[in-house]
């Protein structure tokens, strides 16, 4: 898990909700969608999000995010200064086994570096 300092709070949402403030950059995978907000942070902060409408199954949606965190905190990204990041998943994110979680840390490595 992140760190808190890195992630992003659910003040951020209501700020962005009450300003009605779109993405700066959107980048899209086969597993996740990526929502990219610039700041004027000194590091990154990410949110990893997955609807109760494509994981039915809360044990599904906590075990994806706990995933997520963990290959953002291992690959440093948060060191980048100056964006806020929304990560959220799709459903074909689901079906991770060991292959399936190498290809989406390759495609996290390759968005964020």
């Amino acid at each position: 898990m992140l760190p808190s300092k890195y992630r992003l709070s659910t003040s951020f949402f209501k700020e962005i909700a009450q300003q009605e403030r779109k993405p700066d950059q959107i980048v899209s995978s086969k597993y996740f969608s990526a929502k990219i907000y610039f700041s004027r942070n000194d590091f990154s902060r990410f949110a990893v999000v997955a609807n109760s409408s494509s994981f039915k199954k809360a044990v599904l949606r906590n075990r994806l995010r706990r995933i997520v965190y963990e290959i953002l905190r291992k690959g440093d990204f948060f060191k980048k200064p100056g964006l806020d990041v929304v990560v959220v998943l799709r459903p074909q994110a689901s079906f991770l086994n060991q292959e399936t979680r190498k290809e989406l840390e390759e495609e996290i490595k390759k968005i964020f570096s």
